[in-house]
């Protein structure tokens, strides 16, 4: 059983005009690192590290941050 190496979580579009920044945050809760488990029949959450990324899609990230998960 293997997972994706990247899945879309939370997004938000957004328009900004040349030069222009703006803050946007997200809160990611347990649920949001959840996989169904076809063989178990369940929703799981494993240990380890996760890469957030952040960008204009995913052949463009901008921004990126490791966190480590522990249950």
């Amino acid at each position: 059983f293997t997972q994706p190496a990247k899945r879309l979580r939370k997004f938000k579009r957004i328009n900004l005009e040349p030069g222009v920044q703006k803050t946007i945050e997200f809160i990611l809760q347990k649920e949001d690192f959840a996989f169904w488990h076809p063989e178990q029949k369940e929703w799981q959450v494993e240990e380890g590290d996760f890469e957030i990324q952040v960008g204009s899609s995913s052949l463009d990230i901008s921004q990126k941050i490791t966190i480590r998960a522990i249950l």
